[in-house]
């Protein structure tokens, strides 16, 4: 076991971040997804710029650092898949030696790999961020009697800490009648309109027969290539319009009980703006954008 030199691990990093920036960004477009009407365009970019850089930080890890943090995260590096939680086995036992008052020998040795790995991710988030950067952590009730924990996961993006919590973040926004009667008065004048992700539109083959599919996913053009179903029809005699506005009406009521449970669970979301030294490691191997903090 061997610490590596700062300036070695510096060069390898920068040389990393330049292989992962124009191929990662692409691919990164697919795998950070949330809710439009939550994430706005600035902030999504800031997101994927972390995520190129955390891609990059990961490759610099000597063997025995890359696999406590393999353990502690359940994913090797390089595992990010297109699943918004992979999954994976994981033990915090051995990172948890490394950042104890007492660690083990190779404990020390790990703490003192990731601590030079860190000083170049540190310089390129502070760039972005300044001294500190704005965390979030899903945290669910600690039983009694459970352990000092030495090390937590945190995240950069809000819905991933939702997620822990099972707070529905695909849901958050609440419908509004007037959201429901734009989108119905396009229909009328377009026989298409998206709604929430989702395209409707009256059978272009069969303008006049009153069947109203549902594709799931934006589609611009008349090519849908995308799954469909059929999301409702209307009886004789009944407005197509109608038809989707009662379905809209029904989402609109599941959307609003999602959102009063959300609002009970609202506290369990932490946020902190968390100086960078307080930082162990910071990697999206898992495609959560996770800081595991020093809880001391």
């Amino acid at each position: 076991m061997k610490i590596v030199r700062s300036d070695e691990i510096s060069n390898e990093f920068s040389n990393s971040l330049k292989k992962v920036m124009s191929v990662f960004l692409s691919k990164k477009a697919q795998l950070i997804q949330g809710p439009q009407e939550v994430i706005s365009k600035e902030a999504m970019a800031i997101l994927k710029q972390v995520a190129v850089i955390l891609h990059a930080a990961d490759q610099t890890l000597p063997p025995e650092a890359e696999e406590a943090i393999k353990s502690f995260v359940g994913t090797p590096r390089g595992g990010v898949s297109e699943d918004m939680f992979p999954g994976g086995i994981m033990n915090q036992g051995q990172l948890e030696d490394v950042f104890s008052p007492s660690p083990s020998k190779e404990g020390s040795i790990i703490a003192q790999q990731l601590e030079q790995a860190m000083i170049p991710v540190r310089n390129e988030l502070q760039k972005i961020f300044g001294p500190t950067i704005p965390l979030y952590r899903g945290q669910r009730e600690v039983p009694v009697g459970s352990k000092t924990r030495n090390v937590l996961s945190w995240t950069l993006w809000r819905e991933v800490a939702e997620e822990f919590v099972s707070m529905n973040n695909v849901r958050r926004k609440r419908i509004t009648d007037a959201e429901i009667e734009k989108s119905v008065q396009e229909f009328k004048q377009k026989r298409q309109v998206v709604f929430r992700g989702q395209l409707y539109r009256s059978d272009p083959e069969f303008p006049d027969q009153s069947i109203l599919s549902r594709y799931v996913g934006k589609a611009d053009t008349d090519d849908v290539n995308t799954s469909e179903d059929e999301a409702g029809f209307a009886l004789k005699g009944e407005p197509i319009e109608e038809v989707l506005r009662a379905i809209l009406k029904d989402k609109q009521t599941y959307y609003e009980s999602v959102y009063q449970e959300n609002l009970k669970k609202a506290h369990q979301v932490q946020f902190q703006n968390v100086p960078l030294d307080r930082i162990a490691w910071a990697t999206d191997r898992a495609g959560q954008l996770e800081f595991i903090l020093k809880t001391r």
